[in-house]
């Protein structure tokens, strides 16, 4: 994928002169006409106002972006908290006797 500096949009078909994202996708598009010239789409490439539409429809919108970027640095600092919980535990787990002494049972006596 890369952006050009401008071209045929495969979704408006519009010749522009703003960036173009080439999507490296090919597909049967039409034949256009531009300045003149017959010219057959067949890569698939989207100029901005496209892309921003389908951004739009997606609701990828920058506070939407900020939110979801918030929201997984939040849950990698939970994990990195459960982690650290986890491996103290493990420590102290290691730590612990291996084999506890055993004791006898003292209880009443049967009447």
């Amino acid at each position: 994928m890369q952006v050009l500096d401008g071209g045929f949009c495969s979704n408006c078909f519009n010749h522009v002169q703003t960036p173009v994202v080439e999507l490296d996708a090919a597909w049967d598009g039409p034949v256009v006409d531009v300045d003149g010239t017959q010219v057959s789409v067949d890569d698939l490439r989207l100029c901005a106002t496209c892309v921003r539409s389908a951004a739009e429809v997606l609701d990828v919108s920058p506070e939407s972006l900020t939110q979801a970027r918030n929201e997984a640095e939040a849950a990698r600092l939970e994990l990195e908290r459960w982690q650290k919980h986890a491996q103290a535990l493990e420590r102290l787990l290691a730590d612990r006797p291996e084999v506890l002494p055993k004791v006898e049972k003292t209880g009443r006596k049967k009447a």
